[in-house]
């Protein structure tokens, strides 16, 4: 495991890079960020990643680019391009080529949901409108997640650290976030964050990573039920509702807005609603 001095500080650059994948990310600003060499940096990157700097911030970009084409139709893969931080349409093609093995000029865009729509087999979860303010996060990353086992280790660390510190986790609200996507994100490379709302008076410190999320208003599907349905409703929410709508997603992670934590009513049921936030101009 990585020491806790490093972990949550690549945490925090890699959350960076994915909020603002057409940004200007070289390794001397990333490093800047991280409050290291470059160098040294580097090699703490790759090694507890598995990838360095800048492969990762070409997959973000290509990730981010995948999940345009999905949720926003209307985009042309030029603007595309553009808004996910490629210098050239020619370039961009050129690495969605070599990433998922396929021209994005070919790429089909549907998802489980569309294709069961569209034979009639599908259904439509109901969306609601929501808005929320910026929040301030206490928050635990981890990779390569889709067990419930190691859903829970990480939630179990960020509990512990709230206990150690004092903080009610009865009166705290708890947040899921993601940019990650079946589709486009190999299983090894999933990064998923819990973190709970605190205000800034408390000092972010050990395993534990600072986490900010700016008002938002957002796209949201009401869950109370397993694992199976929250993939339901990302589904519809990326290419089901998000291509029917005059709005764009926001450069925002998928996120879990718990209404009862899972340790309060077991990991096999989930209360929570499932947010996409977009763009309302």
């Amino acid at each position: 495991m990585a020491p806790d001095s490093w972990l949550p500080r690549i945490n925090a650059v890699m959350d960076a890079v994915r909020d603002d994948v057409a940004g200007s990310h070289t390794l001397d600003s990333l490093a800047a960020d991280a409050h290291a060499a470059p160098h040294h940096f580097h090699t703490r990157f790759r090694e507890i990643t598995g990838e360095t700097p800048a492969q990762f911030v070409r997959r973000s970009r290509l990730e981010r680019a995948a999940y345009l084409m999905m949720a926003t139709p209307t985009l042309t893969l030029t603007e595309i391009a553009y808004a996910t931080g490629f210098s050239e349409p020619s370039d961009f093609s050129r690495s969605f080529k070599r990433h998922y093995g396929c021209a994005p000029s070919v790429w089909d865009r549907r998802s489980r949901s569309a294709v069961a729509r569209s034979t009639g087999r599908g259904s439509s979860p109901a969306v609601q409108i929501i808005a929320r303010p910026a929040v301030r996060l206490a928050a635990v990353s981890q990779r390569g997640i889709f067990g419930i086992d190691d859903l829970r280790e990480g939630y179990a660390t960020l509990c512990e650290w709230m206990s150690d510190r004092g903080l009610p986790l009865d009166r705290s609200h708890l947040v899921g976030a993601s940019f990650d996507n079946y589709r486009t994100t190999p299983a090894e490379r999933v990064h998923y964050t819990f973190g709970f709302v605190v205000d800034d008076a408390v000092v972010i410190d050990g395993p534990v990573h600072e986490r900010n999320l700016p008002a938002f208003t957002a796209a949201a599907v009401s869950i109370d039920g397993s694992l199976g349905s929250i993939a339901t409703a990302w589904d519809h929410l990326y290419d089901g509702w998000f291509p029917s709508r005059p709005w764009s997603p926001a450069g925002l992670p998928g996120l879990k807005l718990f209404r009862s934590r899972p340790d309060q009513i077991g990991w096999d049921r989930f209360d929570l609603e499932c947010a996409i936030a977009f763009r309302t101009t």
